[in-house]
């Protein structure tokens, strides 16, 4: 395969029976129009401010025009009409992100235009082919174990109060574990690794601990009321921030039955439309302001991920769009068994198998991936970490920087005492 996967919607057996939108060449022909003029303005050389110029006389106004248009034919109700407004919204800045963030010169001030590493140039050479690069540093793994013991002991009572939800925790700022990651990979040199694979500067952005286990169904049962069982591609997805590159460090070792990180190699290289992508993405982020989440925002109340999805009043409203514009970034869940795109992508898809104190780094934004389901008895205990494209800021003192790390680490060992108490008191 060279190019993302299409779903065809109209011939999807959970899409079976509702009405869907007549063929509208005029919206075909301006979402045409987006995707030529934006991927000209991708390719034009100058200045990052030249590119968002161009973005806002020639792409904001033919998008107002398509979204003019499409709630204009009365697609399906003012409801919908307003979440395809947000969703346009979102697309909208998206692209201009884009712009921002993959282009080579953005944010050149900060760039050290240093010829590349000799000791980075075979791992660049792999994460340009693949979309990833491994690497594996067994005491790290013990080291950050040991340092998450306080956010280890939140996540197993979390699993234990939400057993079938995400069991993610961001890791404080200050606290020891991101702190040594933070360091770790630095030593490692994987944010040099990362700005020679974006080609601009980048700084370590966060830190989450991840528990996957066996009890959780966040992804399964899309299609139920159509008997439609849960696909071997579940949860197959791109990720929303195209300036992030993303890492999964192992603390423990994963098996096949534990839910080990997958990636599509190549996918990162395959060709995707830029403006319907962009839509599918503004959809998924409009649905947090759409469908009811829970108290810790990682899930929806309803239970599965993707609420546009699951429910059929979502479905038949989405056919009414045009059909370039139906779908997900998490596009996995909408691929049928035995159907030659599932074929290729299970066989294209690389499992990572591997003992504790593996580091996947990977570019999700472009790139085909998921974190794999822990089967019966199976469990994962991992950190993501994340790199952005660094932003321009002024350096604070010495002084300055010395005080927020102390006021920061008492915030950390304050907060995590009231959690550990809090525990404790629903015991």
């Amino acid at each position: 395969m060279n190019q993302f996967p299409v779903i065809e919607y109209d011939s999807h057996p959970g899409f079976s029976g509702l009405v869907e939108r007549t063929k509208d060449q005029d919206a075909d022909d301006m979402i045409g129009d987006i995707e030529s003029v934006y991927t000209q303005i991708c390719d034009q050389s100058g200045t990052p401010e030249a590119r968002l110029a161009a973005f806002d006389r020639d792409i904001t106004p033919r998008i107002d025009r398509l979204l003019r248009h499409i709630i204009e034919k009365d697609i399906a109700g003012p409801d919908f009409a307003r979440f395809v407004s947000n969703a346009f919204a979102n697309a909208r800045q998206s692209l201009a992100d884009y712009l921002k963030a993959r282009t080579h010169d953005y944010l050149a001030h900060n760039s050290n235009a240093a010829a590349v590493p000799s000791s980075l140039v075979h791992p660049l050479a792999d994460f340009r082919r693949d979309g990833f690069y491994v690497t594996r540093d067994a005491a790290l793994a013990r080291e950050i174990w040991s340092k998450t013991w306080v956010e280890r002991v939140l996540l197993r009572a979390k699993k234990k109060k939400h057993p079938t939800r995400h069991c993610v925790l961001p890791l404080a700022f200050h606290s020891p574990g991101r702190t040594a990651i933070a360091r770790a990979v630095e030593a490692m040199g994987m944010r040099k690794l990362v700005a020679e694979y974006l080609g601009k500067p980048v700084e370590f952005y966060y830190a989450a601990l991840d528990h996957s286990h066996d009890g959780q169904n966040w992804h399964q049962n899309c299609y139920s009321d159509v008997g439609l069982a849960t696909p071997k591609t579940v949860y197959m997805h791109f990720d929303a921030g195209c300036d992030v590159v993303k890492g999964m460090l192992y603390l423990q070792d994963v098996g096949a039955n534990d839910g080990p990180f997958r990636f599509i190699s190549g996918s990162h290289r395959w060709a995707r439309p830029h403006f319907a992508t962009a839509v599918q993405l503004g959809f998924d982020i409009a649905s947090g302001n759409e469908f009811e989440l829970s108290e810790d925002a990682l899930d929806y109340s309803s239970g599965y991920y993707r609420p546009r999805f699951n429910r059929p009043e979502q479905r038949r409203a989405m056919m009414s769009l045009p059909a370039a514009l139906r779908g997900s970034t998490h596009f996995g869940d909408d691929i049928l068994d035995g159907s030659p795109i599932s074929d290729a992508m299970l066989q294209a898809e690389h499992s990572f198998v591997e003992p504790a104190g593996t580091l996947v780094m990977f570019d999700g934004s472009r790139g085909i991936h998921r974190g794999g389901q822990a089967g019966k008895g199976g469990s994962r205990w991992a950190v993501q970490v994340a790199f952005r494209v660094a932003p321009p800021y002024k350096s604070k003192s010495r002084l300055r920087a010395f005080v927020g790390t102390i006021k920061g680490r008492l915030l950390y060992l304050r907060n995590s005492a009231r959690d550990l108490l809090n525990l404790v008191g629903e015991r």
